[in-house]
C-alpha cells in the first residue's frame, strides 16, 4: 500500500539552513521518523513530493535499502493540490504482477510525528466509504492560559495553565484517501485544506479518525528543539 509524503512545502516558518523534512531529532531526520511509523506496521512502500532543497532530501536517502522510495518533484507554481496529482500516475502503478493496486493509500506530512494505529485508521476509513480521513488530534497551546472570574470578578485572574491541552480536535496530517479524490483537485494551485477537504465536506465525503495518544510536529527550529526535549527526557516518546 503506498504512502505519499508531501514535502515539498518552503517551511517558511522552519528558518534553518536546510528543508524541514531533514529536521534532525534524536540524531535522525524527522522525515526518516515519519517513515520508520509506517514501516514498523509494516507498511514500507513511499512516494516522496519534493520542492524547495528536496535535492538534499533524495540525496539523503538515495542509498537506503529500508525503505522502497520513489521521488517527485514540484514546480513553483503548485500547492498541494497539484503535488497530489503528480501522486496519481504513481498510485495506479501496477508494473510489478505481484502487486494489486488498491483504491486507498496513505498520505502525510513529513513534519508530524506520532504513536499512531494505522490498521485502525485504514479501517474506520474503509468503514465510513469516505473518500478521505483526517487523522483528528487535541494539540497543545503554544502559550499559557488565563482564566477569569465572573461577575465583579471579572477582573482577577483565577488560574494560569502553562500550555494545556485544546479542547478542540485538529487537523493530525495522517491521512487515508480513496482514488476519487483526484476528481476533487480542480487546479495546480488548490489548498489541500480548504479547497480539497472543503469540497469533500461540501458532498459529506470527509471523515475523521480521532487519536488521543502521543502528537507532534516540526515548523519551528523552536519546534524543533522542544521536540528533542521531549525525545531526551520523556520515555513514551523514546519508546
Amino acid at each position: 500500500m503506498k504512502t505519499v509524503i508531501l514535502c515539498g512545502g518552503r517551511g517558511l516558518r522552519y528558518s534553518d539552513n536546510k528543508p524541514k523534512g531533514l529536521a534532525l531529532i534524536a540524531g535522525i531526520p524527522i522525515i526518516q521518523r515519519v517513515m520508520d511509523i509506517y514501516y514498523s506496521q509494516a507498511f514500507n512502500d513511499f512516494l516522496l513530493i519534493l520542492g524547495h532543497k528536496g535535492n538534499e532530501i533524495e540525496s539523503y536517502f538515495k542509498n537506503f535499502r529500508k525503505y522502497k522510495t520513489e521521488f517527485v518533484y514540484i514546480d513553483n507554481n503548485m500547492n498541494k493540490g497539484g503535488a497530489l496529482k503528480l501522486a496519481e500516475e504513481y498510485i495506479d502503478d501496477c508494473s510489478n504482477p505481484l502487486e494489486k493496486c488498491l483504491d486507498n493509500w496513505f498520505c502525510t506530512y513529513c513534519d508530524c510525528l506520532a504513536d499512531i494505529d494505522l490498521r485502525s485508521l485504514y479501517l474506520e476509513h474503509i468503514k465510513s466509504e469516505n473518500i478521505a480521513t483526517i487523522t483528528a488530534i487535541k494539540p497543545y497551546h503554544d502559550v499559557g492560559v488565563l482564566t477569569f472570574g465572573e461577575g465583579i470578578e471579572s477582573g482577577k485572574i483565577l488560574k494560569i495553565e502553562e500550555k494545556p491541552q485544546m479542547s478542540e480536535w485538529a487537523n493530525g496530517g495522517f491521512f487515508v484517501f480513496n482514488k476519487r479524490i483526484f476528481d476533487y483537485v480542480y487546479r495546480d494551485n488548490d489548498d489541500l485544506e480548504t479547497d480539497i477537504f472543503g469540497r469533500l465536506i461540501k458532498e459529506g465525503k470527509l471523515g475523521g479518525y480521532k487519536h488521543n495518544g502521543l502528537w507532534n510536529t516540526v515548523n519551528s527550529v523552536k519546534e524543533e528543539l522542544e521536540l528533542n526535549k521531549l525525545y531526551g527526557e520523556n520515555e513514551k516518546w523514546k519508546k
